[in-house]
């Protein structure tokens, strides 16, 4: 068991974004072992002669205390934080209460109550939670990298997009703007700029959050020229 839990441990370590849940399955085993490991401690002769039975038993306690510490200190932080009482206790409505965590939910909303049902929409930088959307979203950054590399211009963007069945478009203006500071060329930056800029007056704002209808119509077909 020890080994299961090292290896495991060391694996869920080198993933790319390690979550809590990635330890769950190592979490009985370490119990188990954490139980063995206080019933050696209280063992006669595991630690040897020199310490006598009330030595180990104030031994045992203290790590069960410092054990049950830990977690206590931590369940705590969590309640302080995740704020579980304004939920239960009607102060905050469900919507109210994700929103405090989700920044990207009210959009979410905005397009749930004003899109129509037939909308597919394509979510960009918007953490990939579409089980927030009754509307069909797909997620595909690196898509949207790709469309914008190869466009000539922004209504090659506009075009692609509508042309793969897309009507809007859900952003996080913070995550598209990191991009384009950080990974995206002069070429990039100047289609996507030809491609949102005539669109801005669909745009709904909600906590660096845009929605956007896709028109192709009513962007420049003037073209930049391939970036190479």
């Amino acid at each position: 068991m020890a080994a299961f839990s090292l290896l495991f441990l060391l694996y869920a370590c080198a993933q790319t974004s390690i979550r809590i849940r990635y330890f769950a399955p190592i979490l009985p085993p370490l119990v188990v072992l954490s139980m063995i490991g206080l019933y050696r401690l209280r063992k006669t002769g595991v630690l040897g002669t020199k310490l006598s039975g009330p030595v180990r038993t104030a031994l045992v306690f203290a790590t069960v205390v410092v054990m049950l510490g830990l977690n206590t200190v931590y369940v705590a932080e969590r309640f302080n934080k995740d704020r579980p009482l304004d939920y239960l206790s009607g102060k905050l409505t469900r919507d109210e209460y994700i929103q405090l965590f989700r920044p990207e939910y009210a959009t979410f909303q905005f397009a749930n109550e004003h899109l129509a049902e037939n909308s597919k929409i394509f979510g960009l930088f918007m953490g990939g939670r579409g089980y927030y959307s009754d509307r069909f979203i797909a997620f595909s950054d690196s898509l949207f990298h790709r469309v914008a590399r190869h466009a000539e211009s922004g209504k090659d963007v506009a075009k692609t997009l509508t042309n793969k069945g897309f009507t809007h478009i859900l952003l996080s203006f913070s995550g598209f703007n990191l991009w384009l500071k950080q990974a995206a060329s002069e070429h990039d930056r100047q289609v996507l700029r030809q491609f949102l800029n005539p669109i801005r007056e669909y745009c709904s704002p909600r906590m660096g959050m845009g929605c956007f209808k896709l028109n192709p119509d009513l962007i420049s077909n003037h073209s930049l020229g391939i970036y190479n």
